[in-house]
């Protein structure tokens, strides 16, 4: 049986992919937490030490890095992770963000589109895809606004009737739940796919909309103007079959 490791599996995303993975993979996860769980975990703070001596006593066929920490660390960890892969041919997927792109609103981002980042946050992103990119075997993903309904962005919908959530009228989103994510994670794997990805719904949805349909009481959200800005990104690839849509979406949101 092969080895996925997995940096932040406790975490929104990093729980499912444990889930998505468990029953045909043998799983070492990775965070700062103490607790006991079902499968391989390592309690393990990137900020304190270096993961190399995990790598090798683990050696996995493949390493998702889905985590969280000090930008500096970070990248140090990531420069650790790239060096070991390209030594030992281990599989490599990297969970990077629409931040990437957030110097420029004009348009939707594709897998093509150029980075163009000015955020503390996305210009750190840019600099971790760098890293990735310097191994032939390390691929890039992006995500959109992450939903789940246990995320704190769903609670913070759900807890709109007890104050002001604010929220833009033509701010375009492309979204994705975290249960779609994992899916998507095995098809490339399964595939054997490589490059950059966008796991995003292949449609878009303003903010304004989102919101209206999953808060109960409109009156509490404080809807503001601004230009038309797309904070989205879409996929392009034909070679990934799975496909999703704001609908799929909203329906499994709001079936409770």
């Amino acid at each position: 049986m092969k080895t996925i490791m997995i940096l932040g599996d406790t975490g929104l995303v990093g729980r499912h992919l444990v889930t998505e993975f468990g029953n045909d993979f043998e799983i070492v996860g990775l965070s700062r937490s103490q607790d006991l769980y079902d499968y391989k975990h390592i309690a393990f703070d990137l900020e304190k030490e270096s993961i190399l001596p995990v790598l090798e006593r683990h050696q996995p066929d493949y390493f998702i890095s889905c985590t969280r920490g000090s930008f500096e660390h970070q990248l140090m960890c990531h420069q650790e992770i790239v060096n070991y892969g390209k030594v030992h041919q281990m599989m490599l997927y990297y969970y990077s963000t629409v931040n990437v792109f957030d110097a420029d609103s004009s348009e939707i981002k594709v897998e093509s589109s150029t980075l163009n980042a000015k955020s503390e946050y996305g210009i750190f992103k840019v600099s971790c895809e760098e890293i990735i990119e310097s191994f032939d075997k390390g691929h890039i993903i992006r995500l959109p606004m992450v939903l789940a309904k246990d995320s704190p962005r769903m609670d913070q919908i759900r807890n709109a009737h007890l104050e002001k959530v604010t929220v833009y009228d033509v701010l375009y989103l492309s979204l994705i739940l975290t249960t779609q994510i994992a899916i998507l994670q095995r098809e490339v794997i399964e595939k054997e796919l490589s490059g950059i990805f966008h796991f995003a719904t292949v449609d878009i949805i303003k903010q304004r909309d989102l919101y209206e349909s999953l808060v109960k009481n409109k009156e509490h959200l404080d809807i503001q103007s601004l230009e038309e800005y797309y904070f989205a990104i879409v996929p392009t690839r034909k070679d990934i079959d799975a496909i999703f849509y704001i609908k799929d979406i909203m329906s499994e949101l709001m079936d409770d």
